[in-house]
């Protein structure tokens, strides 16, 4: 290629084409060539107007040497691979086993066995193939094109959680049917639109870490980002039905008081969450420990007096008392006239009915007892026809309903009651009371976490775009063995709750963590001997990450960065935590997962059968189950012994270097043939001999070099792209960067030099000018001429 080039230019145009502007640079910056003619000044210009064409060839010499280089490493690694052990039995235990365990595998147990050399058995992990991640703050992480968060989601801890019991459905007046685990049921007031539930919709609601203590909150966003920083595991719940209720109205089966929303969970769920037993919310008291006046009021209450040493937990407003017994009641009901100047119509009623329940209107505590004013929670119906309404309901109880307290029915307005007081007798054996079952998510110290589109109003919540996610990286258990089997000595001792973490040094990496960072690791929820060992592609690992965060099915182990280490044995962050933290991880009983056991390298095939035997009847004895695989190492190691590789390698690789005196040689003589000009014209300029000679010899030299340091830059992107190649093919051929030794660096890059060096100075001694062309200048009598 560059033979044709020189060879369809003239001296000129090669000038012309060496001075454009666009193409090297400004003729002026040569200028000092006016300064005068030196060998060094020469030789500099020259190389410098010509450099477009020296490093092209520099590169393409170098491509021959490069070549060389990667077959020396791979023949050296291929000779090192076959000298080594192999790792022939992979070993997966089912729960994992510690330490002691191993250690008695492998220095009693294996080592009987004749042909097994090691065991080797290392407690890491690659985090994305075992369904676990890292959360951390936004501003941790370099790229965020990988590490997805929970877009549009928020955490709420404003939100009532309720059990649907007797007290619920007293104080609201409507009736909360029972929710199946796993689900929730929403009930909301018509006006109120902050959220919007459907009924494929989730919550994800945190168990409590604060055993149902109850908090005073008086900034619900303050403490909710507080919060979010703890380590949490979440109880997944699906939106079975949100139902909204007109507040504050008078219906025919009672007064509804649904004034809140309420986020209505099982009772499985209900305990998890909140810590609060809804049994306790059940106490019996025998009827004959208790007082209670006969007389109604006109609000249709009466009084009951418990002792305190009978009630356990404390009973507030709103809560329910079952009951049996029958109240009388007198109830008086006045209309206003239909037209201006007419008397009000009045309907009067005496009212008995049974009573189950109550509503408890107000408690009192003394000394001794408790003084619950109760309500029958009863609905009387008035028969009277006014307007087109035939039917009037009125309610007592859920609340209480005061005399001449407006009440609104069908086509009426204003419409007045009255109660006179009756009487009332208790015939039941006991008294059933029952407290209440709800409470704000704050005060119970748990969150929910909601997605955007299901809320309409955001002000008091805490939007989760600053919690990222990240799966490329590798969790490690910090023991000397797992130390010594991925290079990294320098990591120190960590006790539960910290960890380290080592970042390649030649490598890209995401992570902008420091010391004393806190960052959080995912519990895995897939069992870590079942995964597959195949790796994912980074759009795929994204896809999955974000699959796992939406779930928000995860536990989380809350640790802090006690050292950042970089190092050049590991290619992908690393993270090494105790040994605790690491087991919670990965979610067995103890570290060591997997194993690999060790045969040495000169047993034959007779050998390997009895050594295949004796390590399944060593396995069949185990009462952890140890799974026994063979890697299939043995048999690739017996075809590549006998195919030879590294001969083969070796033998190719001694002819490739041949090839480059001729790569330096052909368009050098082609290029000092088009110079033949210059030489003339610096004859000319009465240039000696020896100062053509060191011109050129400098000339050569910086051409030398630039050969030289070409090979020694390009070699290592060189490398990567030939090991990436036998990867991507397949080719049974070892590659470590490790092998490349400095020797062999240095001869593959003066293999070059000393080409290009000889092939210049061969040129040009052939074409140079034989001799100096002599001029005589004759002297006149009168003068010069």
């Amino acid at each position: 290629y560059e033979v044709l080039l020189i060879k369809r230019m003239s001296c000129n145009e090669m000038l012309r084409e060496e001075d454009a502007p666009k193409s090297v640079c400004y003729p002026r910056r040569h200028s000092r060539l006016i300064y005068g003619f030196s060998a060094p000044r020469y030789a500099a210009n020259t190389f410098i107007r010509m450099r477009k064409y020296y490093l092209s060839l520099a590169a393409i010499a170098a491509i021959p040497a490069i070549i060389w280089t990667c077959f020396s490493v791979s023949a050296t690694s291929e000779d090192k691979y076959l000298a080594s052990d192999i790792g022939e039995f992979a070993v997966k235990a089912r729960d994992g086993i510690g330490e002691e365990e191993l250690n008695k595998i492998i220095n009693k147990e294996l080592s009987d066995i004749e042909g097994i050399s090691f065991v080797r058995a290392g407690a890491y992990f690659d985090s994305a193939k075992i369904y676990t991640h890292m959360l951390s703050d936004g501003s941790h992480f370099i790229n965020k094109d990988y590490t997805p968060f929970l877009t549009s989601t928020y955490a709420d801890n404003t939100i009532t959680l309720c059990y649907p019991d007797k007290a619920l459905e007293s104080a609201l007046g409507y009736a909360v049917s029972g929710v199946t685990k796993g689900t929730v049921k929403i009930i909301s007031p018509a006006n109120n639109t902050n959220y919007n539930f459907g009924g494929e919709d989730k919550i994800y609601l945190a168990v409590s870490k604060l055993d149902g203590s109850i908090r005073t909150v008086t900034d619900p966003s303050a403490l909710i980002a507080e919060e979010i920083k703890e380590e949490w595991s979440y109880v997944e719940l699906k939106v079975a039905s949100q139902s909204r209720v007109n507040p504050q109205v008078l219906t025919k089966d009672g007064y509804v008081n649904v004034n809140g929303t309420y986020f209505l969970l099982n009772k499985d769920d209900f305990e998890t969450i909140t810590a609060l037993s809804v049994e306790r919310g059940e106490q019996r008291v025998d009827i004959k420990d208790v007082k209670y006046t006969t007389t109604l009021d006109d609000k249709a209450s009466f009084t009951l007096t418990i002792p305190r040493s009978l009630i356990k937990d404390e009973i507030v407003a709103g809560d329910r008392v079952d009951i049996g017994g029958r109240f009388y009641v007198d109830i008086k009901l006045t209309v206003p006239p239909k037209y201006e100047g007419r008397e009000p119509s009045t309907y009067t009623r005496s009212y008995s009915a049974n009573f189950t329940y109550t509503y408890v209107n107000s408690v009192t505590y003394t000394a001794n007892d408790i003084i619950l004013n109760v309500s029958p929670c009863e609905t009387a119906t008035l028969e009277a026809t006014i307007g087109i309404s035939k039917g009037k309901y009125i309610a007592f109880g859920t609340p209480p309903i005061a005399s001449n307290e407006e009440v609104y029915c069908p086509a009426t307005a204003g419409d007045c009651l009255e109660l006179t007081n009756g009487s009332v007798v208790i015939s039941s054996l006991d008294i059933k009371v029952h407290t209440g079952c709800s409470l704000t998510a704050a005060e119970a110290g748990t969150h929910a976490i909601i997605s955007g589109k299901c809320i309409n109003d955001t002000d008091d919540l805490y939007l989760l775009e600053n919690i990222y996610a990240d799966s490329s990286f590798v969790i490690a258990c910090n023991d000397p063995t797992t130390r010594a089997t991925l290079g990294v000595d320098g990591v120190k001792l960590t006790k539960s709750g910290t960890a380290v973490l080592v970042l390649p040094s030649f490598a890209l990496h995401n992570y902008k963590l420091s010391v004393g960072d806190r960052v959080r690791f995912a519990v895995t929820v897939d069992d870590v001997a079942d995964r597959s060992e195949d790796s994912t592609t980074a759009q795929g690992s994204y896809d999955t990450l974000s699959s796992q965060l939406l779930l928000n099915k995860y536990e989380y182990v809350s640790c802090q960065l006690i050292d950042v280490i970089y190092s050049d044995s590991v290619s992908k962050p690393h993270v090494f935590v105790s040994t605790g933290d690491y087991t919670a991880i990965i979610n067995k009983e103890a570290p060591y997962v997997n194993f690999t056991i060790y045969l040495r390298n000169d047993i034959d095939s007779t050998k390997y059968g009895e050594i295949r035997k004796d390590v399944g009847y060593w396995a069949s004895g185990k009462n952890y189950k140890p799974v026994t695989s063979s890697t299939g190492e043995y048999l690739q190691f017996l075809l590549r012994k006998n195919a030879n590789y590294s001969t083969l390698i070796s033998l190719i690789s001694i002819l490739i270097p041949f090839i480059v005196p001729f790569i330096w040689y052909y368009p050098m003589t082609t290029l000092h043939e088009r110079r033949k000009t210059e030489f003339k014209v610096l004859d000319a300029m009465g240039k000696r001999r020896k100062q053509l000679r060191a011109t050129f010899a400098i000339e050569g030299a910086l051409v030398s070099a630039s050969a030289f340091i070409t090979v020694i830059l390009a070699t290592w992107p060189a490398m990567f792209v030939f090991k990436t190649v036998c990867k991507l093919c397949s080719l049974p051929l070892e590659f470590e960067y490790a092998n490349l030794t400095l020797p062999v660096l240095l001869t593959a890059a003066a293999l070059s030099a000393v080409c290009a060096a000889a092939s210049f100075a061969l040129s040009f001694v052939i074409t140079a000018p034989k001799h100096r062309r002599k001029i005589h200048f004759r002297r006149k009598k009168y003068g010069n001429s």
